[in-house]
């Protein structure tokens, strides 16, 4: 696309730092991802339902896809997007969801099972938390959850 272009479609600079911006947090999952022990293939954008492929010697590769989540001054909460283009994901596009936190440096991660047909989610960091709790919402986690990866890792062997 040429900067002309770029100019004359404002929508289109949106859309492309949007996806620069994804990239930073799909490259950062990759090397989070490898230091804790994973092989981390990322799909550069060829794959609709999943950015990166993880695996571990013994067990079944792990689906993931990967989202920048936002802070929501209204909600007092990162909101955190569970569709692409096409709409909210299929309950088999992925095995994980990871959520970076990019103001915190942080990643908190979902099954898909969890999300079930919720086009979005919501997460509160364990020091702004109340008692009520929806009940539509996934339950409370603490930041940087890598375990949730080893244990659906562990379930399909």
């Amino acid at each position: 696309m040429t900067t002309e272009a770029l100019v004359a479609e404002p929508d289109s600079v949106a859309r492309l730092c949007n996806n620069r911006i994804g990239d930073v947090s799909e490259f950062e999952f990759c090397r989070q991802a490898t230091l804790h022990g994973w092989r981390a293939r990322h799909m550069s954008g060829a794959e609709p339902n999943y950015d990166v492929i993880i695996s571990r010697v013994g067990s079944r590769s792990v689906f993931v896809q990967v989202k920048r989540a936002y802070w929501d001054t209204d909600r007092n909460a990162y909101r955190i997007r569970n569709k692409g283009g096409s709409g909210i994901y299929s309950p088999c596009a992925y095995d994980i969801l990871a959520a970076h936190m990019e103001d915190i440096d942080k990643w908190v991660f979902y099954t898909r099972a969890e999300l079930g047909n919720r086009s979005q989610t919501t997460y509160t960091p364990p020091h702004l938390r109340t008692s009520a709790v929806s009940r539509s919402a996934p339950p409370p986690r603490n930041p940087d959850n890598w375990d949730l990866l080893d244990e659906v890792a562990q379930s399909f062997t």
